[in-house]
């Protein structure tokens, strides 16, 4: 049968076609053979790694860089924030340590000011709200800084600087202060919870309304300061320097004052029950309706201490001197109906001079009563 001219140009067509097949499967069998694909793949993932070293490199960098900008605001001695807050806070959410970090403002120079009344002005540095939760702030200077409401909770600050420094209602629960300067530091109605203050300045400080259950003032002095209305369950004073500061109002329930200095120092109508004071110093203290039940008080010095219409139901005053003070209208009995009773008078003669003391006149237990100098003129 003969072959039409279209089919054998059909036929020459698809013979050339499929020799072009031919051609490419041979080519990529080449490819193959030789690992090109294979090696282009392994390019490939080797400029990925790359990249990604690179871009990790890159970022490293510029934390790095953002590291030493943040300390250099930080070593720039300017007033007010200037970016400072942020700045502690990055560095410390990275973990990095700000011990003896320097960001007191001392007084602004008299030769500057005309007024001599503005010789101690500060421009403080300004902190509010700052959060830097367990930062290690050892030997940190932060005197006069505005630290209101700031987190410093679990805080490292053994031996910081906080002399006059403003934390008003911060969050320091946990701190620790130990050999710290908080002379003049306000921490008015502040959380001081598990606090620890052993051996720490605060000289005239403010506490008032603050937190402090179970706070650590071991050895701490603490003269003049503030206590007033302040919450000290269990607080520990060991020989605690005390004297004339304020604790009127405060809840110092199972607070260990033992072997501390308390001259002078103001217990008007707090809350001493259960209270460990053996040994303490609390020559003048003035002690009028506190609660003193089951407290305490062997071996200390309580001469001239006001403890008129106190509650000494249990106290225990073997051997406390209580030479001079002012015991009238005290309470030694549960019963309402009574001051006093029966039993009276073997509590209170295991005390030392208690003949000397101010008492009532059923307390007078085979001796005579001295006339209180207020009395003095109602004699006769």
């Amino acid at each position: 049968m003969a072959v039409s001219g279209y089919q054998r140009y059909k036929q020459a067509k698809d013979s050339k076609h499929e020799s072009k097949k031919d051609r490419l499967h041979a080519f990529a069998d080449w490819l193959d053979q030789l690992h090109v694909v294979r090696i282009f793949s392994a390019v490939s993932s080797f400029l990925l790694v790359i990249t990604i070293v690179s871009f990790y490199w890159d970022y490293e960098g510029r934390q790095e860089q953002r590291k030493i900008n943040a300390w250099q605001l930080l070593t720039n001695k300017a007033p007010g924030n200037s970016g400072k807050k942020e700045a502690l806070e990055y560095l410390n959410s990275i973990g990095e340590p700000l011990i003896g970090i320097n960001l007191s403002i001392p007084p602004i120079s008299s030769d500057t000011i005309k007024d001599e009344s503005s010789n101690d002005r500060v421009s403080p540095v300004f902190l509010r709200k700052v959060e830097l939760p367990r930062a290690f702030l050892a030997s940190a200077d932060l005197s006069r800084a505005n630290l209101a409401f700031a987190n410093l909770q679990d805080a490292i600050l053994f031996s910081a600087n906080l002399e006059r420094t403003n934390l008003l209602r911060a969050n320091l629960e946990g701190a620790n202060f130990e050999l710290a300067n908080l002379k003049m530091a306000n921490l008015m109605k502040s959380n001081l919870k598990n606090t620890i203050f052993n051996s720490a300045n605060l000289t005239d400080s403010i506490l008032v309304e603050s937190q402090l259950d179970n706070a650590h003032f071991l050895s701490a002095n603490a003269q003049f300061s503030d206590f007033g209305n302040a919450s000290l369950l269990g607080a520990n004073f060991t020989n605690a320097k005390l004297m004339d500061a304020n604790f009127k109002n405060a809840s110092l329930n199972g607070a260990n004052l033992s072997a501390s200095e308390l001259l002078g120092a103001i217990f008007q109508r707090s809350n001493l029950e259960k209270a460990n004071m053996e040994e303490a110093v609390l020559f003048s203290a003035e002690m009028q309706a506190a609660k003193l039940n089951d407290s305490n008080l062997r071996g200390s010095i309580l001469e001239s201490a006001k403890l008129n219409q106190a509650s000494l139901i249990g106290s225990d005053l073997r051997g406390a001197d209580i030479k001079g003070a002012d015991l009238r209208e005290a309470d030694f009995t549960s019963d309402t109906k009574t001051l006093h009773d029966n039993k009276t008078c073997e509590q209170l003669t295991k005390a030392k001079n208690w003949q000397l003391a101010y008492r009532d006149a059923e307390l007078a237990c085979g001796a005579p009563i001295p006339v209180h100098p207020d009395d003095k003129g109602k004699e006769n």
